[in-house]
């Protein structure tokens, strides 16, 4: 039996699906889709997913997506699911009513993880060894995927210097503390006391800018213990948007993303962790790209 791997590209073409199926299932056919879509003719609309089952079997089409978005998630036949994960990702982008971030972001990595799932003729993509970058194409998909996440973190971090709250450290307090923008409870009422320190808030504030501009730089290096470095950082930063915003679907996305950008697309993520981080002790078994 081949052997199982936990790999960035499973784990990202897993937590693109898991995103999508928490779009899809988290919310009423009435809040996804908007019935004026439906009764739009335009040529992008036309081969839409969801647009060709009609508003009336919503829930069909949502049921069937949500399957194939499964079989995503195992794992099974990637060469062959791959075009359709980012059919209904473009399809959720495109139809959705609460599309955000998140699902611009699974329509790009779809889009150019379909290259690579051609390539993939196993029938998992769990079990055996996968290296996409011994093709020219996936040299080349993986740098495109390199360069988009390094563009889309050093956008973000510029472009919060053209806001005065980021620009003078406070911005955090407001979205912390919006009842628009976070989630809240406890942990809003926690933020609302520890956030009266200006120093704290411009902590966070400024520490974002700096972290978002640190991983857009992050495309320059090599040294695979600094990139494990900035991938904790990126996913913990992330996480932290979860919990304050309840954005999982984006947090899921930039994940995948990120995983994609900062580890070897065909190593085990387990014993890459032991190989950098515990190298001193780890002499018992060596990775090997296939």
């Amino acid at each position: 039996m081949k052997e199982f791997k936990i790999t960035s590209y499973a784990l990202a073409r897993s937590f693109l699906a898991l995103g999508a199926i928490i779009t899809l299932l988290g919310s009423g056919k009435s809040v996804l889709f908007d019935k004026h879509y439906f009764d739009v003719q335009k040529p992008l609309l036309k081969w839409n997913f969801f647009h060709l089952f009609g508003y009336e079997n919503t829930n069909w089409s949502i049921g069937i997506a949500s399957l194939i978005l499964f079989c995503v998630i195992i794992g099974i036949y990637p060469r062959i699911i791959g075009i359709f994960q980012w059919w209904i990702s473009i399809s959720i982008f495109h139809i959705v009513t609460l599309s955000e971030g998140g699902d611009q972001i699974a329509v790009i990595l779809t889009f150019l993880l379909i290259p690579l799932t051609l390539y993939d003729k196993r029938r998992n993509h769990w079990f055996g060894s996968y290296n996409p970058s011994k093709y020219t194409v996936g040299r080349i998909v993986l740098l495109l995927i390199s360069i988009q996440m390094s563009v889309l973190y050093f956008d973000a971090a510029i472009g919060k210097f053209g806001e005065p709250e980021w620009a003078n450290g406070t911005a955090f307090y407001y979205w912390a503390t919006n009842n628009g923008f976070s989630e809240q409870g406890v942990l809003s009422l926690l933020l609302s006391k520890i956030l009266v320190n200006k120093w704290i808030v411009a902590i966070f504030t400024w520490g974002a800018i700096f972290l978002e501009l640190m991983l857009a730089m992050a495309i320059f290096i090599e040294n695979k213990k600094t990139k494990m470095f900035f991938l904790i950082a990126g996913l913990a930063f992330h996480f932290t948007i979860i919990v304050i915003f309840g954005l999982i679907s984006f947090f899921l996305a930039m994940a995948a993303g990120i995983l994609l950008y900062l580890t070897p697309i065909n190593q085990d993520l387990s014993l890459l962790w032991k190989q950098v981080f515990c190298s001193q002790s780890y002499n018992s078994q060596t990775i090997h790209n296939s």
